[in-house]
């Protein structure tokens, strides 16, 4: 799997914010790298303070919802590699 560049990431976790929602997530991400996080646990802190727990939840249930159907739509079980059979 790619894995997905980290500023496209934050452009979906900020995009729905107004411009002093940019400033206080450019805030957040930087606090929390200079505090040692990797860009990943930066964006994490950036959601969890932005973003809603139960919006969290149905967008992480998507998630797997989309990933489950890119699995059926390639014919592939989860953690088959390509060519072997399950």
């Amino acid at each position: 799997m790619t894995p997905t560049p980290t500023g496209l990431v934050a452009a979906a976790v900020v995009a729905p914010l107004s411009a002093l929602g940019y400033v206080h997530s450019y805030r957040l991400f930087r606090a929390a790298r200079e505090a040692g996080a990797s860009p990943w646990d930066a964006l994490r802190t950036i959601a969890d303070a932005l973003v809603p727990l139960q919006v969290r939840m149905l967008m992480r249930a998507e998630h797997r919802n989309l990933a489950s159907f890119a699995l059926w739509v390639r014919r592939r079980q989860d953690g088959v590699p390509p060519g072997g059979t399950s």
